[in-house]
């Protein structure tokens, strides 16, 4: 049955119901006991070595996760254009506001561009989705 250790809170495999102590804390108390300091330095030794490493990795894991998420980041697509915002930018820049000039004639040529992008991507997601 699976208990948790009364000493150090570690999940353990306890063979018998009586058994509160994960063998490591149950081996540190018996030496303690005993008077073998030898052994629990030894033992308090190679914990510390553990700990060490064991936090080594952490770091190490912490820093490719964050240079994972900055590359992410960086290759992300943007955020696309709501489409409400979209019409209302359209209707704003829209050549017949303005003239007819040729900055409104090519802004809204791109609006209207990146409007037809968003919505075959859009397409292609909704379909990738049902199948």
């Amino acid at each position: 049955m699976l208990r948790k250790c009364t000493c150090c809170g570690a999940t353990f495999d306890a063979d018998q119901p009586w058994k509160l102590l994960c063998y490591p804390c149950w081996r540190a108390k018996k030496d303690a006991e005993n008077g073998d300091l030898g052994a629990l330095t030894l033992r308090s030794i190679k914990a510390e070595l553990a700990l060490s490493k064991a936090q080594d990795e952490i770091e190490r894991l912490k820093g490719i996760i964050h240079r994972e998420a900055k590359r992410w980041a960086k290759n992300a697509p943007p955020e696309p254009i709501p489409p409400d915002l979209m019409n209302s930018m359209v209707l704003l820049c829209h050549p017949d506001r303005h003239g007819n000039s040729a900055a409104s004639n090519r802004v809204t040529a791109w609006l209207l561009q990146q409007r037809a992008r968003q919505q075959a991507h859009e397409r292609s997601e909704n379909h990738q989705g049902h199948g």
